[in-house]
């Protein structure tokens, strides 16, 4: 736990610096918290990209809206 709150910290330092950043995590309760954007790759392909709330809010695809539900 502490080390993922020194990584977000460090990323939301980068951000403010003006810098664009790329998390890769399996956690998505973090995804959530430090992403603007999201791009969920399920069995290597695409299955969702678009702003956070978005995806997490009313994912297209409904196998997609059950693997985020547990995000939330």
């Amino acid at each position: 736990e502490f080390a993922a709150a020194a990584v977000e910290r460090t990323l939301r330092s980068l951000v403010d610096d003006g810098l664009t950043t790329v998390l890769v995590t399996h956690d998505l309760r973090q995804a959530r918290r430090v992403g603007d954007d999201v791009l969920v790759v399920i069995a290597g392909s695409v299955a969702e990209y678009g702003p956070v709330a978005g995806v997490f809010g009313s994912a297209t695809d409904p196998a997609v809206a059950r693997f985020l539900a547990g995000a939330s």
